[in-house]
């Protein structure tokens, strides 16, 4: 159960520093990703292909929303590091759970799929919206067009109202599913408010670093196409590039998005929960048909 231990503190940790400071150690997410990679050759040797190809495509994929800007470079690390440590869900915990009465429920997918799942619906979509739509409400008088906006994202939401009615009551599990998405619908139209008045800050080029966010939008076209700015998210390498070109046309800040929703917590609530109930979108479902 080393690699359930292992999982849990590292994931924690660097929760505890994505919410204090918005950022995610590399030391600690590499090593949780060497310690996988070790645990698994000596321990999931039969299964080797089956944990490294699912590690790879969790990385590529994680990547991919890394590059536009929809996922940190840390959260990509992250979850990599958990399907490398948790390919599927641990057995091994099965009968400690059912000793105290619960007996969680687990689907034959990967076990970094329903962490994936739980943690975007509780964070981004049910969470996360709610507080950017009190916020927007406080400042409503600054945002253009607010009451346009609101109807727009009740339409939006009121399409989900029908399959919520007609099977809520039957399926619990409806409810975890829709409710975050109906709450993220209200704030589809606020998405250019919410990024100018809580999200935008200027910053040095000199001090960029991966886990920033070049708020793409709101530059000129001028200061994209000299800087060679193509998408939101650079690694390491392309970014000694754009700040060796920043300093040849003598742009010295930009524009990045700051103070961004933190994934980490709500990724480690997702992992705790799901360790114990084993998928929580299969449990509930479970039970509400047992």
């Amino acid at each position: 159960m080393l690699n359930i231990l292992v999982a849990l503190l590292g994931t924690a940790y660097v929760a505890y520093t994505d919410w204090k400071t918005g950022y995610m150690p590399d030391k600690v997410t590499h090593a949780m990703i060497a310690f996988g990679i070790i645990w698994a050759l000596l321990f999931m040797q039969n299964d080797l292909v089956y944990v490294f190809g699912l590690a790879a495509v969790v990385f590529i994929v994680g990547f991919l929303a890394y590059i536009f800007g929809q996922l940190g470079g840390g959260d990509v690390k992250l979850f990599t590091a958990i399907a490398l440590l948790l390919p599927s869900y641990p057995k091994e915990l099965v009968p400690i759970l059912n000793s105290i009465g619960i007996h969680p429920v687990f689907a034959a997918y990967p076990f970094i799929l329903a962490v994936f799942l739980f943690a975007g619906l509780l964070g981004p979509m049910f969470f996360t919206s709610i507080s950017y739509l009190s916020k927007l409400y406080q400042i409503r008088r600054k945002v253009k067009d607010y009451q346009r906006k609101v109807l727009t994202g009740v339409a939006y939401s009121v399409l989900f109202i029908p399959i919520i009615y007609l099977y809520g009551g039957v399926l619990p599990s409806i409810y975890l599913i829709f409710l975050p998405m109906v709450t993220a619908f209200l704030l589809i139209p606020f998405k250019n408010d919410v990024l100018e008045q809580f999200s935008i800050e200027e910053k040095d080029i000199s001090k960029l670093n991966d886990d920033d966010i070049i708020a793409l939008e709101f530059l000129s076209e001028s200061t994209k196409k000299k800087l060679n700015l193509w998408r939101k998210t650079f690694t390491s390498p392309e970014l000694k590039k754009i700040k060796e070109a920043a300093k040849k046309v003598k742009i010295k800040r930009i524009k990045v998005y700051e103070n961004l929703p933190k994934f980490g917590p709500y990724i480690l609530i997702s992992l705790i929960v799901n360790l114990i109930l084993g998928d929580v979108f299969l449990y509930v479902l479970f039970n509400s048909l047992a």
